[in-house]
């Protein structure tokens, strides 16, 4: 059983990178299409073509993403190999001091993540809004270039706050490798 499971995970792993690359030479595909087409109709199939491959490639990057965070939450990732511990996991204590450490940790390994992702998806979502979707209207380009503006101050903003908690954990010698966490 455990062989077939990593078989299955294998082949899962090595079609990920088939679909974002069939994703990217679609979309490219499509912005090509749109820049060189004289017709109407040929613009507007390379204009289809460029919001498929992105709606594909989001699919693609969100549901392994959200995989991915599923799987640091609950410690899932490595369950079809027993000699693999699994490490990582958030879980809850008896003492408020786990308490607070449980809570920290699915900041840590979901909310983060996930707002880091919602925020890119905001600017993705006003750039193809500002670019294809609303090319020729100036109300919905104006609306797209609204969700761009949020989407870069939403990531700034998160980024800064990162680069100010590990500006303090070098200074005061405090573990905060890739996202901030706390010393257990």
């Amino acid at each position: 059983m455990l062989n077939l499971l990593n078989t299955i995970q294998e082949i899962l792993n090595s079609l990920i990178p088939l679909f974002v690359t069939i994703g990217i030479v679609y979309f490219v595909f499509g912005v090509v299409q749109y820049f060189i087409a004289d017709a109407e109709e040929a613009k507007k199939n390379g204009r289809d073509r460029i919001i498929y491959g992105i709606i594909g490639l989001a699919a693609i990057t969100g549901l392994w993403g959200l995989v991915k965070i599923v799987q640091d939450t609950f410690g899932v990732s490595n369950l079809y190999d027993p000699n693999v511990s699994v490490s990582g996991v958030c879980r809850v204590g008896t003492t408020f001091a786990t308490l607070v450490y449980y809570i920290i940790c699915i900041i840590n390994k979901s909310v983060i993540p996930l707002l880091f992702a919602v925020s890119i998806l905001v600017f993705v979502y006003g750039t193809v809004n500002f670019f294809i979707i609303g090319a020729g209207e100036e109300a919905k380009r104006t609306q797209g270039k609204q969700f761009m503006i949020w989407g870069v101050v939403a990531l700034t903003v998160m980024l800064s706050v990162w680069g100010l908690v590990k500006i303090f954990g070098s200074t005061f010698n405090i573990n905060t490798s890739v996202i901030p966490q706390t010393k257990e």
